[in-house]
């Protein structure tokens, strides 16, 4: 059988299809871990884990889970739709016995009064009524004569785990590819309190034989999560390490540099959600739009949202600045404000942005003439613009400083 899927993605336009493919052949020969995919918000960390997720599915080298981690971020304890999430979609199990057997464990192992909590989290699983009712009356409490007789070899919180997690270990066993592969998205979202305690669950409850967890998270924002909880200079990354085995990067495209920008076959794909008008104004103009989305790193997501705001108003006067002052309003939208309203110290920021990048031989050009546009704002010094930097700010005013307020003015009109 081949490591691979089959049928490439039909609407792949960041060509993840590889990455996907290598994802793959590694959880293939991993026996169990913790995945993070790192990635910043947009990007298109949850695309790619529906993806990898079906690429699994078709191939059969696992049962697969979806977990979205801010849908239960009401819960009490992440444990509990961890232990309903495996119980309901592997289903090779008799689910009601099994929970049976891991209620006095839980009950053990979470806050005293948690009923309410798990009767809730069964339901979300989708549990019909009897299953609920028999869950929530046997993780009730502690002192109830059901868990006394399930709890008399169980001494302490130490045996209670070590006997979910051989519970846990049965579900997985007892599944038809006898490895199991969770992937939890939307970690990043949830509370800080929450968040933590979810990785401390997958490490010291979760953490079985032939189970493998794929993170699906902005790495930055799960550290400040643990900074918020235990306190600035509390060592997020260092925290972080203990529960990743296998830190991964999502970039914001596979596409390799070239002639063609990373956002350009994406944006050439948004074109069918608009008229005919707007498809038009989109195609003509779809160098600046590349240029801007590739030269601001934007996501696709990103990305979108520019391509959706430059078609409200196709008519352009000066389509380089005004695509441009766009695109730093999707990715900059406090400094954009600032140009807006005439802070002259502003284009110090926006310069000092321009000149820290990297950019492609065939935007070089472009970023120059950026460079020049902010700088002449910022000196407030028009008399010495080369012809490309005047032709950018459109050459038919009756001063080039006139350029840039015409220009926010007519994105304000529509945005």
């Amino acid at each position: 059988m081949t490591s691979q899927i089959s049928k490439p993605f039909p609407d792949d336009r960041l060509n993840r299809q590889d990455y996907a493919n290598g994802l793959i052949k590694f959880i293939k020969r991993l026996d169990s871990g913790v995945i993070a995919i790192d990635g910043e918000w947009g990007v298109g960390k949850s695309w790619l884990g529906d993806r990898l997720k079906r690429g699994l599915d078709q191939e059969g080298i696992a049962s697969t889970i979806w977990i979205d981690a801010f849908e239960a971020d009401w819960e009490d304890d992440p444990a509990l739709s961890l232990v309903a999430a495996i119980a309901n979609q592997v289903g090779s199990v008799n689910k009601a016995s099994w929970l049976k057997k891991a209620a006095p464990c839980l009950a053990r192992l979470i806050p005293a009064g948690a009923k309410a909590v798990a009767k809730a989290a069964a339901n979300a699983a989708g549990f019909n009524d009897e299953i609920v009712d028999d869950l929530s009356d046997a993780i009730k409490d502690e002192s109830s004569a059901y868990i006394e007789s399930r709890l008399k070899d169980l001494a302490d919180r130490k045996q209670a785990l070590i006997h979910l997690k051989n519970l846990l270990a049965e579900v997985v066993g007892q599944s038809t590819n006898k490895k199991l592969v969770v992937f939890v998205d939307e970690l990043d979202r949830c509370s800080p309190e929450y968040a933590i305690r979810f990785l401390e669950r997958l490490k010291h409850l979760f953490n079985i034989e032939h189970v493998i967890y794929i993170l699906l998270w902005n790495r930055t924002q799960i550290q400040a999560a643990v900074e918020t909880f235990y306190g600035v200079g509390s060592g997020g990354q260092m925290y972080l390490d203990k529960f990743i085995d296998f830190p991964l990067h999502l970039p914001l495209s596979h596409i390799s540099k070239g002639t063609i920008g990373p956002m350009r076959s994406l944006l050439e794909s948004l074109s069918g959600r608009f008229n005919r008008d707007e498809r038009l104004a989109l195609d003509e103009n779809i160098y600046w739009l590349d240029a801007i989305a590739t030269l601001l790193s934007l996501t696709a997501r990103e990305s979108e949202h520019l391509a959706r705001w430059w078609v409200m108003s196709p008519n352009r006067n000066t389509v380089g600045l005004e695509t441009w002052l766009l695109g730093f309003k999707v990715k900059h939208p406090n400094l954009f404000a600032d140009i807006r309203d005439g802070k002259e110290d502003v284009h110090v920021k926006v310069r000092d942005i321009l000149n820290a990048l990297s950019p492609d031989d065939n935007l070089k050009a472009v970023v120059e003439t950026l460079v020049n546009v902010h700088s002449c704002y910022m000196l407030n010094d028009f008399d010495h613009l080369d012809a490309g930097t005047v032709q950018f700010l459109g050459g038919r005013f009756a001063h080039p400083r006139d350029a840039l307020p015409a220009a926010i003015r007519r994105l304000e009109t529509f945005y």
